[in-house]
Formats: structure tokens, C-alpha cells, sequence
């Protein structure tokens, strides 16, 4: 297989943190929604913010209680400009919610279940997961906890802290549906992770441990599911009778059938020049320039978003914690210089498409995956040069 195999070391002790911010900036589309708070409105924690007008609905949630102070523009972690609605934190977590915890949480049927999805806001890849389980008949539910790249490790951290409420939600998840067939699927690399699940994984007998030894940037689900049971579904799995979720997705039911409401948090796996790796526990929509504050990070750092080696360089200033954004990569700022190449083809050994990237073969099959850049000894931008390629090249 081409692509990288990345060196895997974790340790699984990253502080847990919880943080609370000054104010959020939630992210509302103002042309396809229903903004139900005005400016100085006082709003509980839980209370419905807005939703769309669509049919589907997708409901956004306070996760605190507080003032609305006016709508804000904001930007996410791609840099782009969003429009948000900031409320004032008042510290008191006042909610109107009182409806308690739920002992046997295998004790909802279909319908019950999927109502309380709907109206709980949460997503995957930006739609609403109620979707994914609303499908007549579930053949197979697959966990993805797979994670290859340095310094990436959201997923597989909090499975290895909560694998005990989560294996037993996905065994509930596997009741509720009737579905057939579970994969919890894991680096085969992670031997620590994987002594924490074999240690309770035993009383669950629909759930099957899957181990896989995935070269990036092959760690995506279309992948991994025709791996596992040579199926291509091509953007859709429901339309084959797949659900795919990750443990976030998986943590984020846990607490609703729990807690039977919203959970208002974000987890955020911090790491790279820093300390110790940290997991963030807070509250969505908050300013990032308080959490760099709050860990210390130096001034001159370069803080990248989700992917080392793709993701997008941030302006903490003015940026939030959206649902999109899982981790912060904090790297010291050598300011590399780049030198000639000396055509070691190293680029194109790794290259998943044998793309060389001074020339245009196979170039317009390129994914920016940054394995290229990555893998450089002359640390040549070479995923920039191939962009200018590709816009030169002659239009179709």
C-alpha cells in the first residue's frame, strides 16, 4: 500500500481539562434559519437558540446561561467569516431542563430513541445524526476510533478514559436498532488502547474489536468500510444499510440517553509543543484566544487546526471553537527555510497517487493530503506547487 506510516507512540496521560468562557459565539445562518433570542434577551442554558426552517430540523443550543450581546462576526478554524450570536456568560448555569438521570439506558425503544436524537441537536460531518439512525434496517454500525497522525489522538483518548460508558452505549445502540453486524475499529499499533477494551470488551458479545494497520491518508471511512466488508457506498452508506459513527458521535449519545438532554461541550485534543497533551472539556462556541491563554501558549507559535500535515494555519484573535474542530496542534515556529530539490523522489514514493509534484503527471488527482510536504528533506511547499500547476493547466 502507498501512502505513510506514521511512527504511533501515545501514553494516554493527558490532563483533563474543563473551562468555562467570558462569552460564546454560536454560528446561526441567518438566511435559512429561525433566531428565536433578540439582543439582551436572558437565555438559560439548554434553551433552543435557532433552527433551520427546513423540514429536517437542526436545532443549536445554548451552553450557557446569560445575556444575547448583539450578532458577531466571528471566523472558524478555515479562516472563513460566520455570522454568530454572542451571549455573556453569567456563571450560573441556569437551565430550565430538570429532567434527571436516566438508571437503564437500555430501556428506550426506536421511536423514543430517535425523537430524542432529533430534538438533541447533535451532528455528524455537519447533519444531524438522527438521520443516520432513521433507516429501516441496520445492518451494520461501524465505530471508527482509528487514528494514525502525530499529535491527532481526540477519538482514541477519550475511549481509553470512558470505555466502559461507551461500549456499553454501543451495545445499546446495537439493541435499540436490531442491528446485525458492530465493528469498533482501532490502530492495531495502539497496544495500550486496545488492553483497555480487551479488559472489558468480553461481556459484550455483538461488539467485534477490529485491529487495522491503515496508511495515511487511507484512515477515512469509505476506506475502512470496504476493508472491512468490501462495500463501496460512494458518499451515502444509509443506502447501504450502514451507519458510520465516531467515538465522539458515540460519547455524545452516551450522555444524551443518560442525561436525556443536550451535551454542551466540546472535547479538544491539545498537543505538540506544549507541556503534556491536554483534552479540553468546554463549552462550544468559545473564543479560542482564551484557551490559547489558558495553556500558556507562546506567542510565536503556529497553531494548526485537526491534520498536521493539511490542516489550516489559525488566527486565534478572532476564531472559535466550532463542531468541527476536534484538535489544536501547537508547533514551535522555526520559520524553515526551504533549499533545491535533490530528487530523492521521496514525494513521490509516499505520493497515495505516485504524483510527482514538479511536473503534471497524475496531478489532478491530488487531495492535499500533505504527505509530500511532510516527507521533503529540502521542506519544499510542495502542496502549493501543485495547486499552481493544476491552475495552470488548461481549462476543460
Amino acid at each position: 500500500m502507498r501512502g505513510y506510516n506514521f511512527k504511533y507512540n501515545i501514553l494516554y496521560d493527558s490532563e483533563i481539562l474543563e473551562y468555562k468562557p467570558t462569552e460564546v459565539y454560536l454560528e446561526v445562518d441567518y438566511n435559512h434559519s429561525i433566531i428565536i433570542p433578540k439582543k439582551n434577551d436572558y437565555i438559560y442554558k439548554g434553551a433552543i437558540i435557532a433552527h433551520n426552517k427546513g423540514e429536517i430540523k437542526n436545532y443549536t443550543y445554548s451552553p450557557i446561561s446569560g445575556n444575547v450581546i448583539d450578532t458577531i462576526d466571528k471566523t472558524n478554524e478555515e479562516g472563513n467569516i460566520i455570522k454568530c450570536l454572542a451571549i455573556e456568560n453569567d456563571y450560573k448555569e441556569n437551565s430550565k431542563e430538570r429532567k434527571g438521570i436516566k438508571e437503564n439506558i437500555y430501556d428506550y425503544d426506536k421511536n423514543s430513541f430517535i425523537e430524542l436524537l432529533r430534538e438533541s441537536g447533535i451532528k455528524r460531518e455537519n447533519n444531524p445524526i438522527y438521520l443516520d439512525y432513521s433507516i429501516s434496517n441496520i445492518n451494520y454500525l461501524v465505530i471508527n476510533a482509528y487514528e494514525c497522525l502525530p499529535y491527532v489522538k481526540l477519538n482514541s483518548s477519550i475511549l481509553y478514559i470512558y470505555v466502559k460508558e461507551l461500549l456499553k452505549t454501543i451495545d445499546v445502540l446495537i439493541d435499540i436498532n436490531k442491528i446485525n453486524t458492530c465493528y469498533l475499529v482501532v490502530n492495531a499499533n495502539d497496544k495500550l488502547l486496545i488492553d483497555k477494551i480487551e479488559s472489558y470488551i468480553a461481556t459484550y458479545i455483538n461488539i467485534k474489536l477490529v485491529k487495522m494497520n491503515i496508511n495515511y491518508p487511507f484512515d477515512n471511512n469509505e476506506y475502512i468500510i470496504k476493508e472491512l466488508i468490501n462495500i463501496d457506498y460512494h458518499n451515502n452508506p444509509g443506502s447501504k444499510g450502514i451507519v458510520i459513527n465516531d467515538v465522539v458521535n458515540i460519547y455524545n449519545i452516551y450522555h444524551l440517553l443518560k442525561h436525556r438532554k443536550t451535551f454542551n461541550y466540546n472535547f479538544l485534543y491539545v498537543d505538540g509543543n506544549i507541556n503534556k497533551p491536554k483534552l479540553l472539556k468546554i463549552k462550544k462556541g468559545t473564543p479560542l484566544i482564551e484557551l490559547i491563554n489558558l495553556l500558556h501558549i507562546k506567542d510565536n507559535s503556529v497553531i494548526i487546526a485537526n491534520n498536521p500535515l493539511n490542516g489550516p494555519h489559525i488566527d486565534v484573535d478572532n476564531t472559535i471553537v466550532t463542531d468541527s474542530l476536534n484538535n489544536l496542534i501547537i508547533l514551535e515556529n522555526n520559520n524553515d527555510i526551504s533549499s533545491s530539490c535533490i530528487n530523492c523522489g521521496k514525494c513521490i514514493k509516499y505520493c497515495p497517487y505516485n504524483i510527482y509534484p514538479l511536473s503534471n503527471k497524475n496531478i489532478n488527482k491530488c487531495t492535499e493530503c500533505g504527505l509530500c510536504n511532510y516527507i521533503c528533506p529540502s521542506r519544499i511547499d510542495l502542496c502549493n506547487k501543485i495547486k499552481e500547476i493544476i491552475n495552470e493547466l488548461p481549462k476543460e
